[in-house]
């Protein structure tokens, strides 16, 4: 499946500007627990709440709205319990927050505050350094600013380059690459569900086409790059079918060798 047929709306606007520069939303999660504990709402008022949005289907386009009604409900039920809405501990992801309950073993691989894990359900995951390939933000110490760092690794080749550079600020890193998140979710909400692939950064914006590139990128140079290719993928009708298909018969092979 290529990427190259770009369907465009206009000079400069694009179907895929629907992807960009959304804002994440945040709860005021130290108001929702000031409220919970000085008796303002209760865990009825929330099961009550919670209940006006059923039924739910899957990759419901209130997800994320129904996942904080959840942690509103578990935060006044824990309150009704006599339990502690927070831990002593300093949230490891941010160094300033308490650290929720639920979030809170120590055998998870960070210990987060509520206001973190909400940033996180909502941020593009890229991948890490035990994936085959992660695009990612980080640090750029030769150009004192925050890049895109990109890797690839498969069988002997490996390849770890700046795909992009001179954000300043990690934020602003990170949001270039949410446009594939909001996209995947569209995806998802379009074909209800039904897609069960993963998409891959390289689906978009396969590694021999980036090798073409004059790397790093400047934000405004990516930006365009994703946004055309967003939009190229926009205008194919996904075969939702053949991804089972593909999915079961890779299944398969993996049990024969076991």
């Amino acid at each position: 499946m290529t990427n190259n047929a770009l369907v465009t709306t206009g000079p400069e606007l694009s179907r895929a500007d629907i992807f960009f520069d959304l804002p994440l939303v945040v709860t005021d999660w130290d108001n929702i627990r000031g409220c919970i504990q000085s008796g303002v709402y209760n865990s009825i008022f929330f099961l009550r709440d919670i209940q006006k949005m059923e039924p739910m289907s899957e990759h419901d386009p209130r997800d994320m709205e129904h996942w904080r009604k959840q942690q509103y409900l578990r935060l006044a039920l824990l309150h009704e319990a006599g339990k502690p809405l927070e831990l002593d501990c300093i949230c490891e992801t941010c160094g300033q927050r308490k650290v929720d309950p639920l979030f809170g073993e120590k055998e998870r691989w960070a210990r987060q505050c509520l206001h973190c894990f909400e940033e996180d359900k909502q941020t593009y995951n890229g991948g890490s350094r035990g994936n085959c390939q992660f695009v990612m933000p980080k640090f750029n110490n030769l150009s004192h600013s925050w890049g895109l760092l990109y890797y690839w690794s498969h069988g002997d080749n490996t390849f770890i380059f700046w795909l992009a550079d001179f954000y300043k600020t990690r934020q602003a890193a990170q949001a270039a690459l949410q446009p594939i998140k909001h996209y995947i979710d569209w995806l998802n909400v379009k074909y209800n569900g039904l897609l069960s692939h993963w998409i891959h950064f390289d689906d978009l914006i396969d590694l021999d086409e980036i090798m073409k590139l004059k790397l790093p990128l400047t934000p405004e140079q990516f930006r365009e790059l994703l946004r055309s290719k967003i939009e190229a993928h926009m205008s194919q009708e996904q075969n939702v079918m053949a991804y089972y298909v593909r999915d079961a018969l890779r299944d398969h092979e993996r049990n024969e060798r076991d």
